[in-house]
């Protein structure tokens, strides 16, 4: 009886071993195959911005990419224009409510990262902020990189600093990251119907510029859009609507890193 129960306490051992090791090889291949998913990272100023490149965020989810989304500030010091009067901090809490809500509809199933500087504040604390972003990409190691370039899309003044503070970042942290910059090319005709703007004699098309077709995420574009109800009036949702209907594409240029090169796309 007493080799039976050893016999028996030897093949239990052998047993639970064997599961053991089966657990750390199924552990193993679920991680490589979660870091097998390649990682897109776009970086914004506020939430609404990411609006800018809703159709390849969109497209990148959709294609299997992990999709993450970094914004500086909550957009605390902007202006309310749903009739509620949000101001400062409560303002803030919405508008990060409102990019959650965003990129929710975009199929991004990761929460944003809110690096939490002061809205309006980022030309002055652009050292700090590619800082904050260059610890934030060593630990998210993404493929592609999409944020502003030197004219912001608009001009303003944080989207031109975390554009910037983007670029130096990745060349310090994640200089296997293919970095590209959110543009208007073809797009800027109708882009200045929608903010009342003439568009300058001087303005030319970019150079090397990539055109994404996303006309397949045309709905989810809308629907980020609609996210945005502190920002936009039901009368410049209407004319951001009709904008995205007219221009099915969204627009780049490399800024540098990883396998890109001027006029090629590497993202999804």
């Amino acid at each position: 009886m007493k080799g039976v129960a050893k016999l028996t306490q030897i093949v239990s051992m052998l047993a639970i071993v064997a599961l053991a090791r089966q657990a750390n090889v199924d552990a193993a291949t679920a991680d490589k195959h979660a870091r097998s998913a390649k990682v897109l990272l776009g970086v914004f100023a506020h939430p609404d911005d990411e609006t800018t490149c809703a159709g390849v965020l969109a497209r990148a989810a959709a294609g299997g990419w992990e999709v993450r989304v970094i914004f500086a500030t909550s957009g605390d010091a902007g202006s309310d224009v749903s009739g509620r009067n949000l101001k400062g901090a409560v303002l803030g809490k919405e508008r990060e409510r409102e990019g959650a809500c965003s990129l929710a509809t975009l199929g991004v199933k990761r929460p944003p990262i809110w690096l939490g500087f002061g809205d309006g504040t980022l030309a002055r604390a652009r050292l700090q902020v590619k800082e904050r972003l260059a610890n934030e990409l060593g630990g998210l190691k993404p493929d592609v990189i999409v944020s502003f370039g030197p004219e912001g899309i608009t001009g303003h003044a944080d989207h031109i600093a975390v554009g910037k503070a983007t670029d130096e970042a990745a060349r310090e942290a994640a200089p296997g990251s293919a970095v590209y910059h959110v543009v208007l090319g073809r797009q800027l005709k109708g882009w200045a119907r929608v903010v009342g703007i003439a568009i300058p004699k001087e303005a030319k098309l970019p150079e090397n510029l990539v055109t994404v077709d996303v006309s397949r995420f045309q709905s989810q574009r809308l629907a980020s859009e609609g996210c945005h109800k502190t920002q936009w009036s039901p009368r410049t949702q209407a004319k951001l609507r009709d904008f995205h209907r007219a221009y099915p594409f969204e627009e780049f240029v490399w800024s540098g890193g990883g396998f890109g090169a001027p006029g090629k796309w590497v993202g999804p």
